[in-house]
């Protein structure tokens, strides 16, 4: 049993060091993060099942003694510690690939290891002593990440959690000091013992209970001691915790699905919110339902507010959702990402996969911090959702058409990132065809892979015909339209 106790606190230290200083690849070291958080799960399920034993790590004197033991609610916080932190761990190795430019991921695997290190020989502490002790090393090792995004708030947050849990320490510390001189001993026992060791001073140990519990509870973040817990939380890694200031969403949908939405559409565009959804679009349910594309549900919603992003294959697929998100981001408008249902959606096909750690590189990161502090927050209090009479009202609808102004220009810089990234050309409006074309063909969707190819047949045969493929579908860009329009162009026919 001592053994598997020792192995349960020595294993994550030794892991996060592994991964911190061992030089591989970073797929390998999440590989090797989940194992080891398995490991410590089986470890504490031996420990649980087993017999009770206590041995001490090292005293400072008689009574001031780091010991170890395992209860039966030391048991209940452990299982609930090693599998909390697997599946956190099993979250951190996605979560953390896109944040790797403001906090490297082995720096999160070595602080992510090392608090639970000091977690779970909290819950196996059998006195007050070991307990502080282990308590002040989650305090030190969980800062970090606090940090991690190295922002003005991240620090301000990590300094205000350091002075609380400073301050808590002190207060915690001569507690223990005090109390030191009064008990025979500081093990947790049933019932308690400070009061039948120390009957002459009932006061005392009052005084000295309170403090001890005012510095415990400052570090804890115990109500109403909390006030350093909603700024350290929201900026903290969605693993570390829950309570975000704001939070990127994405759906998926279609046909009568996406007709559900749109009340909630029309209240995501009025207040900016970068939220993407995908839709894979289909005809509506009428006399008959139909799994097959045309535009119909997409077409719904061109008056809720979304910018809609048309895409025309599988490969478009891939490489033009990133520009949707961050174009959400960085432009305060929500978007619509759709492409042809069944056609499109169900269609088997070979794709070059995008390099996300690239794309990750291009999210304005201001924008996106602007968005989280713009979230609700208690510590940050801000209206919205007024009632309002109609000269007010109208006066905030025309505010915001600078960014629907804006975001042609917007979407078309981060397709020229992409097309860096892909080696493509995407832009708002692609021409295909001959640059002499006297008549073309504007259309969006799968319809345009068989046009190219109708296309270059007849061309091959001596005629003149050229495409227009949209890509920006809303707002709708006169200027990127005609930037691709050939001069030559006599007739045109729009395919809807």
């Amino acid at each position: 049993m001592k053994g598997l106790m020792l192995a349960s606190l020595i294993l994550p230290v030794v892991a996060a060091l592994l991964i911190k200083f061992v030089h591989t690849d970073i797929r390998i070291k999440r590989n090797f993060l989940i194992i080891v958080l398995m490991a410590e799960c089986v470890l504490t399920v031996c420990m649980v099942t087993s017999e009770p034993v206590r041995f001490m790590l090292f005293s400072m004197s008689d009574i001031l003694r780091v010991e170890m033991e395992i209860d039966n609610l030391s048991k209940l916080f452990m299982v609930i510690a090693s599998f909390g932190f697997l599946f956190a761990g099993i979250f951190a190795s996605k979560y953390m690939e896109h944040e790797h430019d403001a906090f490297p991921e082995e720096n999160f695997y070595l602080f992510f290891l090392l608090s639970l290190f000091g977690l779970m020989g909290m819950d196996m502490s059998c006195n007050l002593v070991s307990m502080y002790f282990f308590f002040e090393m989650i305090t030190l090792l969980s800062m970090p990440l606090v940090l991690h995004e190295k922002s003005k708030e991240s620090i301000g947050a990590a300094l205000k959690y350091l002075f609380y849990s400073i301050a808590g320490a002190f207060l915690a510390l001569g507690c223990i000091f005090v109390l030191a001189n009064y008990v025979n001993s500081m093990d947790f026992v049933s019932g308690g013992n400070l009061i039948k060791e120390a009957a002459d001073h009932k006061t005392l140990i009052y005084v000295m209970v309170l403090l001890g519990v005012i510095g415990f509870g400052a570090k804890a973040g115990m109500f109403p001691l909390h006030i350093w817990l909603p700024k350290a939380h929201p900026v903290a890694p969605a693993v570390a915790s829950s309570l975000l200031s704001g939070v990127l969403t994405t759906t998926y949908t279609a046909s009568q699905g996406l007709l559900l939405m749109i009340p909630n559409m029309y209240k995501i565009a009025g207040e900016g919110l970068p939220m993407v959804m995908h839709v894979a679009a289909r005809s509506l349910a009428t006399h008959a339902l139909s799994i097959m594309g045309d535009h119909q549900d997409v077409y719904a919603t061109r008056s809720t507010g979304f910018a809609i992003l048309a895409n025309s294959s599988p490969q478009e697929v891939m490489d033009l959702t990133s520009v949707a998100h961050l174009s959400a981001i960085k432009g305060h408008v929500p978007f619509l990402n759709f492409f042809d249902g069944f056609r499109t959606s169900h269609e088997l096909q070979k794709v070059e996969l995008i390099d996300l750690k690239k794309v990750s590189k291009l999210i304005d990161k201001k924008e996106l911090q602007k968005f989280r502090n713009g979230g609700i927050n208690i510590d940050n209090p801000h209206t919205f959702g007024t009632c309002q009479m109609d000269d007010v009202y109208f006066q905030y609808a025309e505010a915001k058409n600078k960014f629907y102004d804006n975001l042609p220009d917007i979407v078309n810089d981060y397709m020229e990132e992409i097309n860096n990234i892909t080696g493509k050309n995407y832009k708002p409006f692609n021409y295909y065809g001959s640059p002499t074309a006297k008549s073309i063909i504007v259309a969006m969707g799968s319809v345009c892979e068989t046009i190219k190819e109708t296309i270059d047949y007849l061309n091959s045969q001596g005629l003149d015909y050229g495409l227009i493929e949209v890509h920006l579908y809303r707002p709708f860009s006169s200027k990127y339209l005609l930037k691709v329009l050939p001069q030559s162009v006599k007739k045109i026919a729009v395919l809807d």
